[in-house]
């Protein structure tokens, strides 16, 4: 059963929700400046001592997926009502789940291990940037508000929105949305006037119905949902006609996008149904059986990880094919130096190359003991067990954190005849990167110096 019927809570100058048995009344609206007090409290990650089960919900209901090959598991379970917030950390490979009766932001690792990350009274819908360096946390009434934390659990600010905000998303260059079902209009924050500027929105899109989820896709298209409509709809900012993907659907709550494949998954909380949807109008049903299916959202690899409100866990669909797409990284070789001169005669000359944080990638997600350059790896070990050290520091000036290592010339591939260096490695979370930057090779010539 849909637990969050926004059509028939906005305007009233209470909210009651019924969860779980019990009655809890929520303020419609707020007197709190654009960047209030914050009411969530911070407290280090730590084990959670207990994490009961939803007792009060109804028998659950098996899973199934109905694609060849896809296997279905419980990857955390006695959660209190997970919601629309569930976001993938691609840094750690772990997940922040919105935990709607507790009141709570949990952090649960890759392996499946939940522990506390900061309380968010009935936290709904949450958003994650793409570098994994902030996440934003909303409450379930008019006016949000929204909870801005950085990822290392320091709390930042807190923005109130006009009407009742529902999705949120962030797009690739970290603009932060957010849909409000009462004014029915897409709303957007640039980057720019992100904490700790003052925070000012836009009108982004109009001309929907009652809207729910939203996320970007790879190409920074926006889809949301209507879900009392049963629309999911591409959206054409300023106010379309927007394009429909799929109409008639029970109660469409989120929506997701399959790294290795980009169709979109839509989750239909009404049927416990999800959709696997190639093109506009052309659907197939992939899973049934899910208990009120809330957010959805893929790993970097392609499984599907599906919040299940009435169960109170979340469910995991692992695809039989993974993807590896390779992810291009800036890299610079030899950092303040143009042109990259390397001596190739000089086989114990050391080389550094940066891999540099930009909008689209955060360098500090990668695992540096699996970094190789032109075949070398790193020179610089730990002398007691021989792993590579990792140096961060912000290379280039710009105010974020970039990655540094060292390699010696006579370990590489490169020869006096060598343009360009290749650098290759993985994410902590196993995806592979690649960068090349340009060297000029100089020196006594020889065609087989090293």
């Amino acid at each position: 059963m849909f637990k969050k019927m926004h059509l028939l809570l906005m305007g009233l100058v209470t909210i009651s929700f019924i969860v779980a048995g019990c009655d809890k009344e929520v303020p419609t609206s707020s007197d709190e400046s654009l960047w209030g007090p914050s009411v969530a409290s911070i407290l280090p990650r730590a084990g959670l001592k207990q994490f009961s089960p939803n007792n009060n919900g109804p028998t659950l209901l098996d899973p199934t997926p109905l694609e060849p090959g896809w296997t279905v598991s419980t990857f955390v379970s006695g959660l209190f009502s997970p919601a629309n917030g569930l976001e993938f950390d691609q840094s750690t490979g772990g997940f922040y789940v919105g935990e709607f009766d507790a009141g709570r932001v949990t952090f649960v690792d890759a392996e499946g291990n939940p522990s506390f990350f900061a309380t968010v009274p009935s936290v709904d819908e949450m958003a994650l940037n793409r570098t994994s360096t902030f996440l934003f946390a909303k409450e379930h009434n008019s006016g949000g508000p929204i909870h801005m934390f950085n990822t290392q659990g320091t709390f930042l600010g807190n923005i109130s929105i006009p009407g009742f905000p529902t999705g949120t998303a962030f797009d690739s260059r970290g603009n932060f949305y957010v849909s409000d079902a009462t004014n029915r209009e897409v709303l957007v924050y640039p980057a720019s006037t992100l904490p700790p500027n003052t925070p000012v929105a836009s009108v982004y899109a109009t001309g929907f119905l009652i809207l729910e989820g939203m996320r970007f896709d790879s190409q920074d298209n926006l889809f949301v949902t209507e879900f009392e409509q049963g629309n999911v709809l591409q959206v054409v900012p300023p106010n379309g006609p927007h394009i429909t993907w799929v109409s008639g659907q029970n109660i469409p709550i989120n929506v997701a996008f399959d790294p290795c494949t980009n169709n979109l998954f839509v989750s239909n909380n009404g049927s416990g149904t999800i959709l696997r949807v190639t093109s506009p109008g052309v659907f197939t049903t992939f899973a049934i059986g899910l208990s009120s299916p809330f957010a959805i959202v893929f790993d970097a690899v392609g499984n599907l990880y599906v919040n299940e409100f009435d169960a109170g866990r979340i469910t995991k669909f692992t695809s039989p094919n993974p993807c590896f797409e390779v992810i291009e990284v800036d890299i610079d070789i030899k950092p303040g130096s143009d042109p990259n001169s390397i001596n190739c005669n000089n086989k114990n000359e050391v080389i550094a190359v940066a891999i540099l944080t930009t909008d689209d990638f955060d360098a500090t997600t990668v695992d540096h003991s699996t970094v190789m350059f032109e075949g070398a790896s790193e020179t610089h070990v730990n002398r007691r067990n021989g792993e590579p050290r990792r140096h961060e520091e912000d290379v280039d000036g710009d105010g974020d954190t970039d990655l540094v290592f060292h390699f010696r010339l006579g370990d590489t591939n490169l020869t006096c005849d060598s343009t360009e260096g290749t650098l290759t490695g993985e994410t902590f979370d196993g995806r592979a990167i690649e960068g090349t930057d340009s060297v000029r090779m100089v020196g006594r010539w020889s065609r087989n110096s090293k």
